[in-house]
Parts: structure tokens; C-alpha cells; sequence
């Protein structure tokens, strides 16, 4: 409940910060982000992530908006559903950020040679907050992305390996913390 106060109050926060007096009409607008996570899920190193945003523009770059990311990797696959709270950069401000959040869903992990039945339990938290960098602007917006993110898990599954010969259930919760590198196109 403190953390869901806390992302409310940062977002009335965040909006009051990036609304332009200037400007009283709001348009949509559509983002949609791919790139690659630098870190360490098991040992998995090859993982890549795709994003679907549509939201509402209150001026030239700031906005708010929902949607989908997949997460796809050697070893798992997740959805998280999100809330972006963003500042677009354009050609008059090179660079901009943008604080996403929300929960994760998973979708599918590997079992590992030891576990003899694997079952994901439930999701967790999503975070990722992001600087971006601008490459291109008109009808549409082009900038480059580097971030943080951190999305949580439970999986459970049985060890095989157990010392007295019987199988072992165990609950593991985990968060994957990852480095983000990628492009975002922005529509509106």
C-alpha cells in the first residue's frame, strides 16, 4: 500500500512538473520501443524486449500512457502491463526521460536439468526508468534509450537432487535487474 501511494503521489507529481501552461490541447500518441537488456537472468544473456505505449500528449514532449512490453529471453518470457510517465526529447530539448511501472506477468521459464516439475507462482513489480537521447524529429520522433529495469517474479519447481533422495518444492522470488539499451519511435 506505501509503494502504491508513493507511484501515485510521484506521478500527480511528475504530471503538475511536465504540464506547459502554453498548451491546453491534449492529442494521442502512440510509442513503440525495441533493444536489448545487458545482465545477468540465469546466465541468460541474450535478451531482447519490445514495447507497445498509447497515452496522451499534453504538449510537444511531455505525456502519459499504458501498454505492453514482452520480454523475450533464452530462458523466460514475460508481459509486464505499465503506466509511462514521459518526456519525449526533441529537436529543441535533446534529451528527455521517461519512469514506466506496473506488473509483471510471466509467461514461460526453462526447466533446468535438476528441477523435475517447474511452475512460475505469480508476477511482481516492474520498474524501469530511462534517459533518451534524440536522433530524428517530425511526423514521428526517433531517440535512443538507456536505462535501468527491474521486473520480479516467484517460480517454484522440484529438485531431483536432494540429499536424502526425496524431491524437494522450493519458491524462489526473484528480480532481475538489467541495464537497456534501445530505439523508441513515437507517432502521434
Amino acid at each position: 500500500m506505501k509503494l502504491l501511494f508513493s507511484l501515485c503521489l510521484l506521478t500527480v507529481s511528475l504530471v503538475s512538473i511536465g504540464q506547459d501552461s502554453t498548451s491546453t490541447k491534449a492529442k494521442y500518441y502512440s510509442v513503440n520501443s525495441f533493444g536489448i537488456e545487458i545482465g545477468d537472468l540465469h546466465q541468460n544473456t541474450n535478451v531482447v524486449y519490445l514495447q507497445s505505449l498509447h497515452g496522451i500528449k499534453f504538449d510537444n514532449s511531455f505525456g502519459i500512457a499504458g501498454g505492453l512490453n514482452l520480454i523475450w529471453s533464452d530462458s523466460y518470457k514475460f508481459l509486464p502491463a505499465l503506466i509511462s510517465i514521459r518526456r519525449s526529447p526533441t529537436s529543441k530539448n535533446k534529451f528527455g526521460y521517461n519512469f514506466d511501472f506496473g506488473y509483471n506477468f510471466p509467461l514461460a521459464g526453462r526447466k533446468q536439468e535438476f528441477q523435475t516439475e517447474y511452475e512460475f507462482s505469480k508476477g511482481g513489480t516492474f520498474f524501469h526508468p530511462q534517459i533518451s537521447g534524440h536522433i530524428y524529429d517530425g511526423k514521428c520522433s526517433v531517440y535512443m534509450n538507456i536505462g535501468y529495469r527491474a521486473y520480479g517474479f516467484t517460480e517454484k519447481y522440484k529438485d531431483a537432487f536432494s540429499w536424502n533422495g526425496n524431491e524437494v518444492e522450493i519458491e524462489n522470488k526473484i528480480t532481475a535487474r538489467f541495464l537497456t539499451v534501445g530505439i523508441t519511435v513515437e507517432i502521434w
